[in-house]
């Protein structure tokens, strides 16, 4: 992912409606550029911080709920690559599981 794509999902990233490639893309791009890091860090405190205008009396430390969103959207898409490696290895399980049942129902009936 290049600067320019990375500041135009920017609002996708915050509304939660990227896929999980384009977030694993975005994350990732986010860990290399320090620009788009500080660009992003920005829109999220601008957008959470007129979110909460309203509330009176509120303490709220928007850098850390900026680290915290960063750390629930890795986690995602750490969680949900061992899914996938799971569900890949259950597949081949379940496949080769097949394949024997087939091969011994074969090798009983030609006796």
């Amino acid at each position: 992912m290049d600067c320019i794509t990375f500041i135009k999902d920017i609002d996708d990233y915050l509304d939660g409606r990227m896929e999980d490639e384009e977030l694993n893309d975005f994350l990732n791009h986010l860990e290399t550029c320090k620009s788009c890091a500080e660009e992003l860090e920005i829109n999220f405190i601008v957008r959470e911080g007129v979110r909460i205008l309203d509330r009176k009396n509120v303490s709220y430390d928007l850098s850390s709920a900026f680290g915290k969103n960063l750390r629930e959207n890795s986690d995602h898409i750490r969680f949900r690559k061992i899914y996938m490696r799971l569900a890949y290895c259950m597949t081949s399980i379940a496949f080769w599981a097949l394949l024997a049942s087939v091969f011994v129902y074969f090798r009983e009936m030609s006796f």
